[in-house]
């Protein structure tokens, strides 16, 4: 999680999730915050995918968003092209770079570090979530890794995690932390339907 209202859950079990990614085509629009904010409005996956798909948007970023039913779609947004691809069952893992062909023409040039980050925190992830059965422990513990996902600031950019979310759409279940994962506590929130 980089910011606050990039994560949430509603009362109808609606879940998102964003990452940001670089565009070589941003423009005026509307804004991640303002996406998220109608996502969480809605009661219905179908809605909740309208609301970015509809939307003209300024930048780029990865959306990833769920129901209570364990459905769900994960959309590679660019301020003029989103790749929307449903989920199944195995894990789903993204980062700050595009993975999709289409999307990836429309990426900006990065920092080497930039670059080397984003991979190795989508290698380290892809390589923790291979297994079966993931607890939440699991993805607790995830959010902590120290050689790629839990980043202490260091030169010359001074990135540094500032906190992690997991989500459970069907018990209507949400564990937060602020900070650093590695240096503090999750905590459980549950929210009504």
């Amino acid at each position: 999680m980089g910011c606050l209202g990039m994560i949430g859950l509603n009362s109808e079990g609606i879940a998102i999730g964003i990452n940001n990614l670089s565009s070589t085509n941003g423009k005026i629009g509307v804004t991640w915050p303002f996406i998220v904010r109608d996502v969480l409005e809605q009661s219905s996956l179908p809605s909740a995918l309208n609301s970015i798909t509809r939307a003209n948007l300024a930048g780029a970023h990865n959306y990833l968003i769920m129901d209570s039913h364990s459905n769900g779609y994960n959309i590679e947004a660019m301020p003029d092209k989103a790749i929307i691809t449903k989920l199944e069952t195995d894990a789903v893992i993204h980062t700050n770079h595009c993975l999709i062909s289409e999307t990836k023409k429309l990426e900006r040039e990065r920092t080497e570090e930039s670059i080397e980050s984003s991979t190795n925190r989508y290698n380290k992830a892809s390589e923790i979530l291979a297994k079966d059965n993931i607890s939440l422990e699991d993805l607790q513990e995830l959010t902590r890794e120290p050689s790629a996902i839990c980043t202490i600031s260091k030169p010359p950019s001074h990135v540094e995690t500032c906190g992690a979310a997991i989500i459970e759409p069907a018990r209507g279940k949400f564990w937060a932390l602020w900070g650093l994962p590695s240096k503090n506590e999750f905590e459980e929130f549950d929210i009504p339907k």
